[in-house]
């Protein structure tokens, strides 16, 4: 039986009372947020945040689900973003890293450092948003916020690390069986490599989901009912816009809040899913190597 040191203790009693007042900060101005949204508008005028609704009400998720909303629509939009983009990502990112970590390839140094560098520089918004709109042509296509994303570095850089300690007797005997690159990935590489692969599928996810800064930079206004969530979100909270798409000015603060928790409880609801796997493939990813 292994016996815990009193400063074993000690750290683990602080480690947990800090980690638990940190998620306290972390949760409560969600959960002030979610009340907030089921709670009447001139009550909530009066009471401000409250810890639970002093009178309930549906009308702001009414508002937001009103005939005319854009909510679905940009609901619709998300899905589409988050789905593709995810797909491709880590589609890319896996194919890459499975060629990266291989020790025999040619050039491998210097593409380890094109990785590293794009990864701590990038060209600028000037120059990406004249290549993507300039040169291919991609304004108001989904493919203008989805292929800037489609390799990501340090997802890369996880996987090249997780890739690496698949032991090699399983490659040499995948040789022996006759297996060629493709068919050593799909059936070697892919199976044992659940844990990194669920882990960047999450950030993806999470990194798609949230984007907003792109689509209102390539999609003009006669294709706003292509706006994901997150960037109808700002509308409506910095420029008062209202979800059916008016410039009213002086939105309700309950239906702020409501159209948070429409844009934020999917995300948080693929998270229970991808948990087993997360930390798992994260620390292994991150010490392989």
């Amino acid at each position: 039986m292994k016996i815990e040191s009193k400063g074993a203790k000690v750290f683990q009693v602080v480690d947990v009372a800090l980690l638990s007042v940190l998620g306290l900060l972390f949760l409560i101005p969600y959960y002030l947020i979610f009340i907030g949204s089921f709670t009447d508008e001139s009550a909530f005028l009066v009471h401000g945040y409250s810890l639970w609704p002093s009178q309930w009400s549906l009308e702001a998720y009414g508002s937001v689900f009103a005939t005319g909303s854009n909510i679905f629509q940009s609901l619709v939009s998300s899905v589409i973003t988050t789905l593709s983009g995810t797909a491709i990502q880590v589609t890319v990112t896996t194919l890459t890293a499975f060629g990266l970590s291989r020790r025999n390839l040619f050039g491998k140094k210097a593409l380890m450092l094109i990785l590293l560098f794009s990864m701590l520089f990038s060209g600028g918004l000037v120059p990406t948003y004249i290549w993507i709109a300039g040169k291919l042509h991609l304004r108001n296509n989904y493919l203008a916020v989805i292929l800037p994303g489609a390799l990501n570095a340090w997802n890369c850089i996880l996987t090249i690390n997780y890739l690496r300690g698949v032991p090699q007797e399983m490659e040499e005997a995948a040789k022996l069986d006759g297996c060629g690159c493709w068919k050593m990935f799909f059936l070697i590489y892919v199976p044992v490599s659940v844990p990194i692969i669920a882990t960047i599928t999450l950030f993806a996810a999470v990194q798609y989901w949230n984007i907003w800064a792109e689509p209102t930079l390539y999609f003009d206004s006669n294709h706003r009912n292509m706006l994901p969530l997150t960037a109808l979100l700002r509308e409506i909270i910095q420029e008062d816009i209202s979800p059916t798409g008016g410039n009213v000015r002086g939105v309700s603060e309950t239906v702020k809040m409501a159209t948070v928790v429409v844009a934020t409880v999917p995300i948080i609801c693929v998270y229970p899913f991808l948990q087993k796997y997360f930390m798992s493939g994260l620390m292994l990813g991150s010490v392989k190597g």
